[in-house]
């Protein structure tokens, strides 16, 4: 796709399009006069109620001072057709003034000159740029240029912890002494000793259910683990490729201890099968289990098992990474009216906006939602009418909050804990540790053709799980493969690129 896409912008995207990085003159649009925007996104598609909910906002926008004559032609594609059409639509020249980036590779978009250099488009939110976190805008930006502003929603990820059964804390010796080793080692020879300790008094205590349960997949490809982990290690303080397979990292040990489990006993003999997301693995009689430990988790992961646990979160931290999984809110080069874009788009991402947002998100109030309470901060309670927290394609209205904009700013759903905005923008973000490798995105043009010969390797399923007797000889095998792929001609390109980058902040 990237490079089809290059081949035809090469033959049909004029040489009057702003280049990537290119500073630009604003030009203002006359708003005395009628304008019509349009606005792309995913999600369910068109809806029962689309067409209604969507002149509603224009009307509601119609009242702000400043958008009197603005009207918004928003469309939304269904998710799975998103990437495909999308490009159609802008490699035909349609006029589109806001594109949503989810799915999309925005940083080839924008380096391809599909996408405008918001850097001085930021003048126009100051809203915005004031309430959203600083990093948030550096996030978005591709090679020093704004190429989108990536949509605010949960961002930070919680450490992970193992789990077990709150009856189960009287066959751990000495409970204070293993969350200690867990929090301080990782996964070493000394964490696995003293989680042996307490699977072999499970064991000898007769109590043992199921087994051990492993969240993870061990089939990765192997361009996944050269692209993907880029990141700050914030025990090490240091930028590193943090390779999360091959011989660098703590995978054998793991391995070790696993296949040595699973022949005891310990691990549940049907793990390759057995249910290992989230609740299910205790719900299912697994006697251990890994989980992430957000805040408040728990009551959280209590309320998910539907019995009380405990667990051991393996880090103190929360940690912000340096890409928007999200997507984020970007200006096409073939906008009409990119000042006024931006406008909306500091009204999605502001206080400013609040009500026009969450009117977008969840529709009208009393026909598609209804508001159980007013929270103390001031928020809303709701409950959508048809769907528990997300609209989809049988709703009869519903859009996807973290599609629209702010997702801070949108409404509590009744699904969710009154405290769950709390918890996340305020426990979690604001002392969150923020990746120095905000803002950047590798430039894998060099390397792409290592990067498919990588992803044609495959680890084998039951080495992570223990079931393999030979998990030695496959994953020797398998970083014998890697590296036969390229594996670190790859690696120390992406070394360089991270290194130059870090050399300019």
């Amino acid at each position: 796709m990237k490079k089809l896409l290059s081949l035809i912008l090469a033959v049909i995207i004029s040489v009057s399009l702003v280049s990537c990085g290119e500073k630009v003159d604003i030009v203002k649009t006359d708003l005395s006069k009628p304008v019509t925007l349009k606005w792309l996104m995913p999600g369910p598609g068109i809806q029962k109620d689309s067409a209604e909910v969507f002149a509603k906002f224009n009307e509601e926008l119609k009242k702000i001072k400043g958008f009197e004559n603005v009207t918004v032609k928003i469309e939304v594609i269904p998710v799975s057709d998103y990437q495909q059409k999308s490009f159609l639509m802008q490699t035909a020249g349609e006029q589109i003034d806001i594109l949503q980036t989810y799915t999309l590779d925005y940083a080839q978009q924008y380096r391809d000159g599909l996408l405008l250099d918001l850097t001085d488009y930021l003048t126009l939110a100051p809203e915005m740029v004031k309430e959203l976190p600083e990093w948030i805008i550096e996030m978005g930006k591709v090679d020093g240029g704004q190429a989108i502003i990536p949509n605010y929603q949960k961002m930070a990820s919680a450490p992970w912890g193992f789990v077990i059964p709150e009856t189960h804390k009287q066959y751990v010796d000495d409970w204070n002494k293993l969350k200690e080793v867990v929090l301080n080692n990782g996964n070493n020879d000394t964490y696995y000793q003293e989680i042996e300790k307490y699977l072999s008094n499970v064991m000898a205590a007769g109590d043992i259910d199921k087994g051990m349960s492993l969240v993870s997949n061990s089939s990765v490809t192997g361009a996944e683990t050269v692209v993907r982990p880029f990141n700050f290690d914030w025990k090490t303080k240091k930028v590193h490729h943090r390779n999360e397979m091959p011989e660098d990292y703590s995978m054998p040990v793991a391995y070790k201890w696993h296949r040595k489990f699973f022949e005891a006993g310990y691990i549940r003999k049907d793990i390759l099968s057995a249910k290992q997301k989230d609740s299910e693995g205790v719900k299912d009689g697994s006697i251990l289990f890994n989980a992430q430990c957000w805040p408040g988790w728990e009551a959280n992961l209590s309320d998910n098992y539907d019995i009380k646990v405990d667990a051991i979160p393996k880090d103190k931290n929360y940690f912000i990474s340096y890409k928007p999984a999200a997507g984020g809110m970007a200006i096409s080069s073939g906008s009409k009216y990119p000042d006024v874009a931006m406008k909306i788009i500091n009204l999605m991402n502001s206080d400013k906006g609040i009500e026009l947002y969450n009117l977008l998100v969840y529709g009208i109030e009393g026909k598609h939602y209804k508001v159980e309470k007013l929270l103390e901060n001031g928020d809303k309670y709701i409950t959508p009418k048809d769907y528990p927290s997300e609209g989809n394609s049988s709703s009869a209205y519903g859009l996807w909050k973290w599609i629209v904009g702010n997702a801070e700013n949108a409404y509590v759903t009744s699904n969710e804990k009154e405290t769950y905005k709390k918890e996340i923008f305020e426990d979690m973000h604001k002392n969150a540790i923020v990746s120095p490798l905000v803002g950047f995105v590798p430039d894998t043009t060099s390397i792409d053709t290592k990067l498919s010969q990588l992803n044609a390797v495959k680890s084998d399923s039951g080495i992570w799980e223990g079931t393999l007797a030979n998990y030695e000889e496959v994953y020797n095998a398998y970083v014998k493969d890697l590296k036969a792929a390229g594996l670190d001609e790859a690696r120390t390109e992406l070394q360089r690129q991270v290194d130059e980058f870090l050399a300019t902040k």
